[in-house]
């Protein structure tokens, strides 16, 4: 059988119908992995080891975790077009949110820690010298 009639044979098979309740099924299993994905790089976000101090197994954790989150996206893409790529999008305006907010709450720190030093050397009559003198 050459191309040309093999292309013709299967464009004259019907397209297989899909059960509704498979497809259902199949979504249902693909959010729920996604969640479980998101859950695992959730805690991995909020990890407090500094990059210096991660060994190479925790490094390569965490690729693992971001592939599965990576994979889990996709394979609810696949089901339901659209669907992962806005769940991949709202996890990260999520996480961007929660990083903003952790940084204001670092510089409020600061900020209020420079103005308590700064309260403190008054009070032992310290002067601040000026930058770049020992």
């Amino acid at each position: 059988m050459d191309l040309k009639n093999k292309k013709q044979e299967s464009l004259l098979k019907p397209t297989p119908t899909l059960d509704p309740k498979v497809v259902e099924s199949k979504i249902i299993k693909a959010r729920k992995n996604l969640e479980e994905s998101f859950l695992e790089f959730n805690k991995l976000f909020n990890d407090k080891v500094l990059n210096k101090n991660k060994t190479d197994a925790s490094r390569n954790t965490e690729k693992q975790i971001v592939d599965k989150l990576y994979k889990a996206a996709a394979e609810v893409e696949i089901n339901n077009i659209g669907e992962g790529v806005m769940s991949m999008g709202l996890i990260s305006l999520r996480l961007a949110l929660k990083a903003r907010d952790r940084v204001n709450e670092l510089e409020y720190t600061l900020y209020s820690t420079i103005k308590e030093l700064k309260l403190l050397k008054e009070q032992l009559g310290k002067k601040d010298e000026p930058k770049g003198k020992s």
